[in-house]
């Protein structure tokens, strides 16, 4: 029994000599200086393994670890780690720690663990600068900024961050960024409805219609039971001041969203804004039941019943309007022409 012991170790020792030696020397010297924490070092030695060794999918797996963790150079990061798994996604490496896995699951489980940090890093910096001012929100917007690009830099295949980075470069008035992130993140995210949506609504927020537009209609090709999509192309169409185009996509929009005030508001500007007044009536009170009871909406309405010549109507609205905003003049005003229009003096 103790013989097949001694053998047993013996077959071990052989093993992990052979393991050894079929790691060239200076891929080993990579692994001593990553334990000891000689990062430059071992940053120094991966380069030269790699330029040794091209098809070394180990070289090329610690020369990303080592940009990624300790030079922050996602750039060169990723393009170590695609050369690795291109080479041989199933080659062992070692970790840090001593621990072994293969280079897919080390990159996967690397790029992950980083994604994550910074990623809801840079969102809890950036809510927290929505309810920030001053200094304390220009801090909070660049801490959000740094987080979420270095989320996208590390893996910029992931579609999550792009509008997120958008939204803190134009909190910051930095357009031409949002529009910059915007066009990278349409490059992996074009078939993400969510993703068109903010993003053709962030466009047209910046003043770029014609950009946003098609990300609206695809956006609503793909779902066309969103009222979203709708409610945004009959926004772009208003900010064109074309009203009878808008209102043929607000109308869209409130078939599927039939409670919502703002759409019924915006269609009642619509028909408003083609003196279209009797139309836009229906549409105005729909708004004020829906809670936009103010005072411009009364006003508004109360022009509409004026112009539409609907004077009975118009009176037991007008009556009320002006109870509600005594010190409105042009409630008064309103009410006074349709008591002359009825002849009541």
């Amino acid at each position: 029994q103790m013989k097949k012991i001694a053998i047993s170790v013996i077959a071990t020792l052989v093993v992990a000599i052979v393991f050894r030696a079929c790691r060239p020397p200076e891929i080993e010297g990579v692994v001593i200086d990553m334990r000891n924490n000689a990062n430059e070092a071992a940053i120094d030695k991966a380069k030269l393994a790699t330029d040794k060794y091209p098809d070394n999918p180990e070289a090329w797996f610690y020369y990303g670890y080592l940009n990624g963790e300790h030079k922050k150079d996602y750039t060169e990061m990723n393009r170590a780690f695609d050369k690795a798994l291109e080479l041989n996604p199933a080659q062992v490496v070692t970790m840090p720690d001593g621990g072994t896995l293969t280079a897919q699951n080390a990159i996967d489980n690397y790029r992950g663990t980083l994604f994550a940090e910074s990623f809801n890093g840079g969102i809890k910096k950036l809510n927290a600068a929505q309810a920030a001012e001053g200094e304390e929100r220009t801090k909070l917007l660049a801490d959000a900024q740094m987080k979420m690009e270095t989320a996208k830099d590390a893996t910029p295949d992931r579609s999550e961050t792009y509008h997120p980075l958008a939204l803190v470069y134009l909190m910051q008035g930095d357009t031409s960024k949002v529009e910059g992130v915007l066009g990278m993140g349409m490059e992996k995210a074009s078939d993400d409805e969510e993703f068109l949506t903010k993003a053709g609504s962030m466009l047209l927020q910046i003043g770029k219609p014609e950009q946003a537009e098609p990300m609206f209609k695809k956006a609503m090709e793909m779902n066309p039971d969103n009222g979203v999509n709708y409610q945004m192309l009959g926004n772009l169409e208003a900010n064109r001041k074309n009203w009878e185009k808008a209102n043929e996509y607000y109308e869209q929009a409130i078939k599927l969203n039939p409670s919502d005030g703002d759409l019924a508001y915006n269609i009642g500007v619509g028909y408003y804004s083609q003196q279209k007044w009797a139309e836009a009536i229906p549409y105005f009170t729909q708004a004020l039941e829906a809670g936009l009871d103010e005072e411009q909406t009364y006003k508004i309405l109360g022009v509409c019943y004026v112009q539409a010549d609907k004077n009975d109507e118009g009176m037991a609205f007008l009556e009320n309007a002006v109870n509600v905003y005594q010190a409105n003049a042009s409630l008064w005003e309103y009410l006074a022409i349709v008591y002359g229009k009825k002849q009541m003096g």
